[in-house]
């Protein structure tokens, strides 16, 4: 390998159970187990803190309050100097704009931004993609690189990366029997999960479908992953609304991902913002349906049904 490089992650959230955020944890864990210096900037997390920690990886954590936080500049630029950072990887805007403010003060070598969606760029958004300041970007598919490209964004400075599988981790032989325990469910019951608690996936959706079916399809149960405590309850209150409450489950953040897709029969949802198709399927451990399209009454019923 050439001489490691000294990178930083700089990711403006908290948050952990999402897909950007385990997207960049396996990417610093990837990096690190390849030799490379790399540390960690989020905002205050504790659970940065706690797992960052244990793969022995520095965290930094920056308030990146705004786009425009001079606090968190010039925290940044201390901190690209005492690293001597090479790599800047910037995952999300607001990271990219910090980062290019910080660097009229310090000196950024490579500054790499991550594209994993397909709105339309603003005019701001685009000098931010096309500035000879960012050297390189990350797209998660060939489709949003040629979005990229349509948008005026020099094709040379893109690079097309797929997202992976931890085949350790999902794979057919997945055992989700602990799962269905935990819910009470038996081999009568067919459970259809949506892993993803946002307005635009489609979860009011999927919680119609299931309304629609319920009277002819008694054992067809529903479970969503990923809400926080305000939100389950949100959720609880619209089953109990389309009297479907006994029929739906709602687990908080979860990492036992791999077992919860294995024990459900359909795994699927919408995504109407523009969002990129590429991440959830390559997480599926076994050969349960999948759909991205808006779930249907009609398609969860010819599911159920056979």
């Amino acid at each position: 390998m050439a001489e490691p490089l000294r990178v930083l992650q700089l990711y403006p959230k908290e948050d952990y159970f999402t897909g950007a955020a385990i997207q960049l944890r396996e990417l610093v864990l990837g990096l690190k187990a390849r030799g490379h210096d790399v540390a960690v900037a989020t905002r205050p997390s504790e659970i940065w803190v706690e797992k960052m920690r244990a793969a022995s990886v520095p965290y930094l954590p920056l308030p990146m309050a705004s786009e425009v936080d001079l606090r968190s500049v010039r925290a940044l630029v201390r901190i690209l100097k005492s690293r001597r950072i090479q790599v800047v990887h910037a995952q999300k805007g607001k990271a990219r704009t910090l980062a290019m403010i910080a660097g009229l003060f310090v000196r950024i070598p490579v500054l790499v931004l991550n594209r994993g969606v397909s709105f339309p760029l603003d005019p701001f958004n685009r000098l931010g993609y096309t500035t000879r300041r960012v050297t390189a970007i990350v797209a998660v598919c060939e489709s949003i690189k040629a979005g990229l490209v349509r948008q005026g964004v020099p094709e040379a400075k893109i690079e097309v990366i797929y997202s992976g599988t931890d085949t350790d981790r999902f794979h057919p032989g997945v055992d989700g029997s602990a799962v269905r325990r935990e819910l009470g469910f038996g081999p009568e019951h067919f459970l259809v999960t949506q892993i993803g608690i946002r307005s635009w996936k489609g979860n009011d959706d999927v919680l119609d479908a299931l309304a629609a079916v319920a009277d002819r399809l008694p054992h067809a149960r529903l479970l969503l992953v990923g809400a926080n405590e305000a939100k389950a309850r949100i959720l609880y209150d619209k089953a109990a609304a389309r009297k479907i409450r006994d029929r739906v489950r709602v687990f908080l953040y979860r990492e036992d991902i791999p077992q919860i897709l294995k024990a459900s029969h359909v795994t699927g949802g919408s995504d109407s913002r523009g969002r990129s198709a590429s991440r959830s399927p390559s997480r599926r451990p076994s050969s349960a349906p999948i759909s991205r399209a808006t779930p249907s009454s009609s398609a969860i019923g010819r599911r159920a049904s056979s």
